[in-house]
C-alpha cells in the first residue's frame, strides 16, 4: 500500500524542485523532489504541513556528504520533541501568560468588591 503511495508521489511531483502531499486514511505523505532526490515524510493527518515540510529542508541540506542515516537519528529526536516547534512553545507562553491575566482580573475585582 505504501509502495503505491510513493509511486503516486513520484507522478504527481515534477523533476524540479516542487513538493506534493497525498493523504491515505489518517496519514499524509509528503514529498519533496530536489536534485537527483525524492525526500519524503510520512505522518499523521493532524501533523502541521510546515513541520513536515522543515524536517525535508532540514534533510536536504544535511545530506550531501553526510550520512543519512545519522542525519536522519537525529532530526526525528529534534522533531519529535513538542517544544523544538517553535508555534507550540509561544502558544504555551501565551496561554500561560492569559491565565495570569485572568488571575490578576479576578484579584482586582474582588478587591473592588471589598473597597465598595
Amino acid at each position: 500500500q505504501h509502495v503505491q503511495i510513493v509511486r503516486q508521489m513520484v507522478s504527481k511531483i515534477e523533476r524540479k524542485n516542487q513538493n506534493g502531499t497525498l493523504r491515505q486514511g489518517g496519514v499524509k505523505f509528503h514529498g519533496k523532489y530536489s536534485g537527483t532526490y525524492l525526500f519524503m515524510c510520512v505522518g499523521d493527518a493532524d501533523l502541521p504541513l510546515r513541520v513536515c515540510y522543515e524536517v525535508l529542508d532540514d534533510i536536504e541540506h544535511e545530506t550531501p556528504g553526510g550520512d543519512l542515516k545519522s542525519v536522519l537519528r537525529g532530526r526525528m529526536a529534534d522533531y519529535y520533541d513538542p517544544k523544538s516547534d517553535d508555534i507550540v512553545r509561544v502558544r504555551g507562553e501565551i496561554e500561560e501568560v492569559e491565565g495570569v491575566m485572568m488571575d490578576d482580573i479576578d484579584k482586582e475585582m474582588e478587591r473592588q468588591e471589598r473597597l465598595d
